[in-house]
């Protein structure tokens, strides 16, 4: 079977896509089907300093099953344009950063996180620094929203995410003739 293959996206240093990183891994361990994907976390630009989340994103995060232990930050690189199917941007902004450097046609693979929860009606995932530990939570439904979306569209989507499921099943019924 082939993997999906997931990059999530933030500017440097906030965590977001980390965030998201986690959920995501967790979300699928739950259903047991780690080795369905392939993710990764990156950031859009570099930040001169990294740092650790803060107390209430860390113990929110803890209690929803997500770590920051096992993974550094990195920059977006051009190899990852080729080797991601879909490249998950927390806010509006590091979706642009994406699609200034998207080679040619690559750009279709570059969404917004929260395109896969529209009835959230927002564009941006919000900014973690300074949550109390009941915001954060709250922040963590709308993640864990977005990320039952975007499984659902990976469900009912082929490899390429570009074939109708409705051409999908002709090719199967065809293959049977």
């Amino acid at each position: 079977m082939t993997q999906t293959r997931i990059l999530f996206v933030c500017p440097g240093n906030d965590f977001r896509s980390r965030l998201a990183l986690g959920a995501m891994r967790h979300l699928i361990a739950e259903e047991d089907r780690l080795d369905d994907f392939l993710l990764d976390a990156a950031d859009t630009v570099e930040s001169p300093t990294r740092q650790m989340p803060g107390t209430a994103m860390l113990t929110s995060a803890n209690r929803n099953h997500i770590w920051f232990d096992d993974h550094r930050a990195r920059v977006i690189a051009a190899h990852d344009f080729k080797l991601f199917d879909l490249m998950l941007a927390m806010d509006q902004a590091s979706k642009d950063a994406l699609e200034a450097a998207a080679p040619v046609g690559t750009s279709q693979k570059v969404h917004l996180l929260l395109d896969f929860a529209p009835w959230i009606g927002s564009a941006d995932f919000p900014q973690a620094d300074g949550l109390d530990a009941d915001a954060f939570d709250d922040l963590m439904d709308f993640l864990h929203l977005a990320l039952r979306g975007l499984l659902e569209v990976i469900d009912q989507a082929t490899v390429d995410f570009n074939m109708p499921a409705v051409s999908r099943a002709r090719l199967k019924v065809a293959s049977g003739t």
